[in-house]
């Protein structure tokens, strides 16, 4: 039952997303609101992913005692900022090199998005 309903979840959020992203753009009051908006966005698609490429990234990125990844309440960048935090010896090649760059993108970035 849960692959049917993740198959049509999925199928109805890329049917329809480009029409409720317009539509959510066109609605916005000011920049200010359109930005908040776009911020939900990221937070519930890298949420998402967290989720979906949970069980590659604790293989890829992390070793076996390292935090685990694909927990739907928590972005990558917090699972990643956990690992460097409480297990930095734990991270693999994959995992300190993703680290880095969304570091480079945002300062402490990964740190930062902890409880996110």
């Amino acid at each position: 039952m849960g692959f049917i309903l993740a198959f049509i979840a999925v199928f109805f959020t890329y049917l329809f997303s480009p029409f409720l992203i317009i539509y959510g753009m066109a609605t916005s009051c000011s920049l200010r609101t359109m930005n908040d908006y776009f911020l939900a966005i990221a937070v519930a698609v890298d949420r998402l992913a967290n989720v979906i490429g949970g069980p590659f990234f604790n293989h890829a990125a992390i070793n076996y005692k390292g935090y685990r990844f694909g927990d739907g309440k928590e972005t990558i960048s917090s699972a990643l900022g956990k690992n460097h935090i409480k297990q930095p010896r734990e991270f693999r090649l994959f995992g300190r090199s993703i680290r880095y760059y969304l570091d480079q993108i945002e300062k402490d970035h990964c740190v930062n998005s902890i409880g996110k």
